[in-house]
């Protein structure tokens, strides 16, 4: 079965090749899409935290996410589509700024669809708004060829100097308008007089076009 333990213990190979030193794969993986040709799973894994061999020489603490095409079976079979950043040696990729900064990005994903495209969203920490830290959330939808077609970034809508970073996402549709929505969950709660260890989530609804329309925060119990 597709599994992510299943699949990175068939694709341990796949960082070969990549400027990652001492990566850890991250215990996330979203299965995308399917090519029906050739029977293969279109797969995002997060790569939670890896050090970065750049041209300057320098390593950065920062996160990843690798797009695979998988085929289950007997004999298992991957081929590598993609990785997000493509290099922190090119300042023009959009994630430049954001994996640079040691954030969460790559820790997490879920598959969603926006604007009637398959695509996933990759859980951030590293956005202020209005003076406070809200973390973030980026989109990406893929082309025909299974690579990124647009990258759009959601900002947080929790202040995560109450409930710590985002430590999950997963998506749903919560609202049954046939849109995938999402969920992110927090180590703590909102709480300022209660027990903040007992965490708690806020669903985002999100539109068509992949905007959260509305969101809620919920304690844990």
């Amino acid at each position: 079965s597709l599994t992510v333990s299943s699949v990175i213990d068939s694709t341990n190979d796949a960082l070969k090749g990549l400027p990652f030193l001492k990566p850890q794969i991250a215990s996330t993986m979203a299965v995308i899409d399917t090519i029906a040709s050739t029977g293969e799973y279109v797969v995002a894994l997060g790569v939670k935290t890896a050090f970065w061999a750049t041209s300057t020489g320098t390593k950065t603490n920062v996160g990843a996410v690798i797009l695979l095409a998988v085929k289950p079976g007997a004999s298992w079979s991957w081929r590598r589509l993609s990785v997000l950043p493509s290099s922190l040696d090119d300042v023009s990729d959009p994630l430049y700024g954001e994996v640079n900064t040691s954030s969460s990005f790559g820790s997490s994903i879920a598959k969603i669809r926006v604007n009637g495209k398959n695509g996933f969203a990759v859980l951030a920490s590293s956005d202020t708004l209005g003076g406070k830290k809200v973390g973030r959330i980026h989109e990406f939808t893929l082309n025909s060829s299974f690579q990124v077609s647009t990258h759009a970034v959601l900002p947080g809508t929790i202040d995560l100097g109450t409930t710590g970073l985002p430590i999950s996402i997963a998506s749903n549709d919560f609202n049954h308008d046939g849109i995938p929505d999402l969920a992110v969950g927090y180590a703590l709660s909102q709480s300022t007089g209660g027990d903040q260890q007992v965490g708690g989530y806020s669903v985002n609804i999100l539109d068509g076009s992949g905007q959260v329309a509305k969101s809620q925060f919920f304690a844990g119990s």
